[in-house]
């Protein structure tokens, strides 16, 4: 097990990583207190550290202090909504943070409304990572409101959170107006094809859409959601790489999209 004592004060280095070290509460706690003086470190791994709410708290009220950090990973830290919450409280005063990895801490809709209402006022982050937390339908439309709104994101992990089809729609109707994004991953989402027909509607519309990189696999999207890509695509000259395996869409069409990804290459 990693010892977190005072030397983390006089951390001088670039990069910390402490992954799977079961630092806990208390530790974080410590490496928190740390933070909030350090004015050198640019990249923290705590990953695998069962930090909890608390311990998410704690590097969240660190944040606001904070003025070196750019790259942070909280991975499978069971922040819950208590953590996310805090974190969304540092985004909206940290302009420095550029990298937040929030993998597998099952902070729901609670934390993913407080994650949304940060993305509002925070225009430094690029990209995040929130993929399995299960932030559902009122998470989704957090951040899909979020993302009308914020100038600097490039890239968005949304995988496995149980999104559904109606705010699907929503993460459309940001991409309607949004610039920035270049990277998204919707994968298992069940967004069906409702939510595939709004993003191909977004794809279309939006001439200053950056998408580069979209993975829409495993959301029940059938020929109807694929008619809609295909036709976005067809007036996209941006979008290079569409993943779509694991939906139940007519080969013929799978390879029509095909040619047009590698038109766009």
């Amino acid at each position: 097990m990693f010892k977190v004592d005072s030397s983390m004060y006089y951390f001088d280095h670039l990069l910390c990583s402490l992954l799977g070290n079961s630092i806990g509460t208390n530790g974080t706690e410590r490496i928190a207190d740390a933070l909030k003086v350090n004015t050198t470190l640019q990249v923290l791994s705590l990953e695998l550290n069962y930090i909890g709410p608390e311990g998410g708290v704690a590097i969240g009220d660190a944040l606001q202090e904070n003025k070196s950090l750019q790259t942070l990973n909280l991975g499978f830290n069971r922040i819950g909504g208590k953590g996310a919450i805090a974190l969304g409280n540092a985004l909206q005063k940290n302009f420095t943070l550029q990298d937040l990895n929030l993998i597998g801490n099952s902070i729901g809709p609670q934390g993913g409304i407080a994650i949304g209402n940060a993305l509002k006022e925070n225009n430094s982050l690029l990209s995040l990572n929130l993929e399995l937390n299960y932030i559902g339908p009122e998470g989704g439309v957090a951040i899909g409101d979020a993302l009308q709104e914020n100038k600097s994101l490039q890239t968005l992990n949304l995988r496995r959170n149980a999104i559904g089809w109606g705010n699907g729609i929503a993460i459309g109707d940001a991409l309607q107006r949004n610039n920035t994004l270049t990277i998204l991953n919707l994968q298992d989402n069940n967004l069906g094809d409702n939510g595939a027909v709004a993003i191909g509607t977004a794809i279309r519309n939006n001439k200053n859409c950056a998408l580069v990189t979209l993975n829409l696999r495993l959301n029940r999207i059938g020929d109807k959601g694929a008619i809609a890509l295909r036709n976005a695509i067809q007036k996209n000259s941006t979008l290079q790489d569409l993943k779509l395996f694991l939906n139940d869409i007519d080969p013929a069409l799978r390879d029509d999209i095909d040619a047009l990804l590698r038109r766009n290459r």
